[in-house]
Order: structure tokens, then C-alpha cells, then sequence
């Protein structure tokens, strides 16, 4: 069984939308070295604006936007990936991911889900473009 992941978006404190990965045959992976560094990649330079111009090249047009972007980006077909309530059961989901609206700015939140605590613990915060995956001590 692979490394099932959420992304939520959030429009300021709300999540906007929730989408759940799960793994299919180790196809995709859901640790901040396979899907943190997937967001990093897509999200990386990409502006927030509010409204849009004929010079925008790399932007979302608000956190709906960045949200169907997200989507459009890992969705290649039946399965894997799928939109969820925005309520906090969980779905057996190993990490979480954040996403917000910092002055125009992605910002992403990592939790692991630590089993021996029983808890989501936050491994990484900060800009997406700046987001590094820590080795284990």
C-alpha cells in the first residue's frame, strides 16, 4: 500500500477544497520528497493576483484558481486522486499539505501523521518556493 497524502486550499482560515491521493501500486507517492517536491515544482514563481491582465504568465487568480490548477495538474484519470469533504476525518492520509495566500505568495504547510503520537506533527512551513525536505536524523 502506498503513502496516501491530502492538499487542502484554504481561502484565508476556510478550506476552499480538499484533495485526497491515494497510491496506486507505488505509482505516486505522497511523501514530501515525491509530493512536496511535485507541488514545489508546479507552484514555484507562480503569483497570486486578484483579476487578471494580458501580461500574467505564471498566476493564479485567487486560491479557486490555484485550486483547479492543483487539480487539473495531478489528475490524469479514473482513480488516485479525488476531491473530499472538507471536514477532518481522516482517510488514512500520512501527510497533509497546506496550501495559503501569503502577500501573493504560495505558502505550504507539511504535517506527518506520527503514529506512536497519534498526532499530525508539522514538518515543514514556509514559502513553497523555498520548501526542502529534511533528511531523518
Amino acid at each position: 500500500m502506498g503513502t496516501r497524502a491530502r492538499i487542502n486550499v484554504y481561502e484565508g482560515d476556510k478550506i476552499l477544497v480538499s484533495i485526497y491521493r491515494q497510491e496506486r501500486w507505488g505509482s505516486m507517492d505522497g511523501y514530501p520528497s515525491g509530493l512536496g517536491e511535485e507541488l514545489k515544482a508546479f507552484l514555484s514563481g507562480l503569483k497570486l493576483v486578484n483579476g487578471l491582465s494580458c501580461d500574467d504568465a505564471r498566476v493564479a487568480n485567487g486560491m479557486g484558481c490555484l485550486a483547479a490548477q492543483v487539480v487539473a495538474h495531478l489528475k490524469d484519470g479514473a482513480g488516485s486522486i479525488y476531491i473530499r469533504d472538507t471536514g477532518p476525518e481522516s482517510h488514512g492520509e500520512q501527510y497533509v499539505y497546506n496550501l495559503y495566500d501569503v502577500d501573493g505568495r504560495v505558502w505550504i504547510t507539511v504535517f506527518e501523521d506520527e503514529w506512536e503520537e497519534e498526532a499530525m506533527v508539522p514538518v515543514y512551513n514556509g514559502f513553497i518556493d523555498e520548501f526542502v525536505v529534511r533528511e531523518a536524523a
